[in-house]
């Protein structure tokens, strides 16, 4: 079962390194759409205050496992 799990990821993963290398690209990427800026800036903010702050998020995670595990 595992063996045939792992079949359709690498087929899921090769796709992606043809798309990426070898297919022509159709869409460009906007930077210049503020609210993709903002989205940006909003997760790198998360991220820095999860790295300085980590105990907030794990108190957080206990808790949800312990509902999860009841």
């Amino acid at each position: 079962m595992v063996l045939i799990f792992l079949l359709f990821i690498a087929k899921a993963y090769l796709e992606i390194i043809k798309t990426a290398y070898f297919d022509e690209k159709t869409k460009i990427f906007d930077r210049e759409n503020r609210f993709v800026l903002f989205y940006a800036l909003l997760n790198t903010i998360v991220v820095i205050v999860m790295v300085f702050n980590p105990f907030e998020m794990m108190e957080k995670l206990k808790d949800m496992f312990y509902v999860i595990f009841l």
